[in-house]
């Protein structure tokens, strides 16, 4: 289904209450932040969606925080408040799941880790595989067996050392054995894989593909979260130095930006920064800036870098990026 991201309360009650009456309703995890004006699942946010599902006997099928941001979830009733029932196990486990911490960014984040994988089987020629892969410039397909179950891949690697043995002309001739990769796997943990190989295929619990990673979609990954935080590190840099230039240190410590105890080099946060320059130290920095324009980009600064420092599954938004861009060419011009 298609939902505007202004989705109305009413809206959402709508849909709540069709699915509270057994009525089938599928959408998108983002359509479903969209119902409560949400755009990523911060812990706030899957806090607040799940809380008001419980109230109404409801849950999704798969977990909302367990999938792609594009992938869809099924609203569902819970056992004993309308005609369909979840197994307990796993109502237990959905509510207990918690979304991954610092350093534990998931495979599952990646957009390719969620689309469709072009695949053979064993007995396809070889003529098909090449051009399958010729078709779709891919460099190896998955293999699956009869049931659909990922047996390996083809590549042109593969291709090539069974070329050196015989004169292959099946794909069950020349394909190698691989690692299936789970969604909730820590990227971290393959990265050297990744590395090694040059792609990974992930697989759902039962054996079936459900994406492909490559080295480029990592060094993308890691890429798109490393320039917010380089923004963002050139915003607290020039914020920092103006401050120490016009604040003393003990004023900081009697305005509570740093800790009592903290020694002479030590400086605020980028939340401190932003209440203690909404009160009267703002005019002792100087800035032509409007006070209030100045505290809601230090606040939103602080927000995403604690959103990309903790590796939320969702990325910040576009929109975001961009305003703490035009922030951060803001203060160049001012110091």
């Amino acid at each position: 289904m298609e939902l505007n991201q202004e989705a109305s309360d009413s809206d959402r009650d709508n849909l709540l209450h069709k699915a509270t009456a057994g009525e089938q309703v599928t959408l998108t995890v983002r359509e479903l932040l969209a119902l409560w004006k949400l755009e990523r699942r911060s812990p706030e946010a899957v806090e607040k969606i799940r809380s008001e599902l419980h109230q109404r006997g409801l849950t999704t099928r798969p977990s909302f925080i367990d999938v792609w941001i594009n992938s869809e979830v099924s609203l569902i009733a819970t056992q004993g408040s309308g005609t369909q029932e979840v197994d307990p196990k796993e109502l237990q486990e959905d509510q207990e799941h918690d979304l991954p911490n610092t350093a534990s960014l998931q495979v599952k984040a990646l957009p390719q880790a969620n689309k469709q994988v072009e695949c053979v089987e064993l007995n396809d020629s070889i003529a098909d595989a090449l051009t399958k892969m010729t078709h779709f410039g891919y460099s190896q397909l998955g293999v699956l067996d009869a049931q659909g179950h990922l047996l390996g891949a083809i590549s042109e690697r593969s291709l090539a050392q069974a070329s050196f043995r015989a004169r292959p002309s099946t794909v069950g001739e020349a394909y190698d054995h691989v690692r299936h990769l789970r969604p909730e796997t820590p990227l971290f943990d393959v990265e050297q894989e990744l590395r090694d190989t040059g792609y990974g295929f992930v697989c759902s619990t039962d054996g079936k593909p459900c994406g492909i990673i490559t080295t480029a979609d990592l060094a993308a990954e890691f890429s798109s979260r490393l320039a917010p935080l380089i923004t963002i590190e050139s915003i607290e840099l020039r914020v920092r130095q103006r401050v120490l230039a016009r604040i003393s240190h003990a004023e900081l410590k009697q305005a509570h930006a740093i800790p009592n105890r903290s020694r002479d080099g030590d400086s605020p946060t980028l939340g401190a920064y932003a209440h203690l320059l909404k009160g009267r130290y703002w005019k002792m920095l100087e800035w032509q800036l409007p006070q209030e324009y100045f505290y809601k980009m230090m606040r939103k600064t602080a927000r995403i870098r604690n959103h990309l420092a903790h590796f939320y599954p969702d990325p910040p938004s576009k929109s975001d990026l961009e305003d703490i861009a035009r922030f951060e060419a803001t203060l160049r011009n001012l110091t």
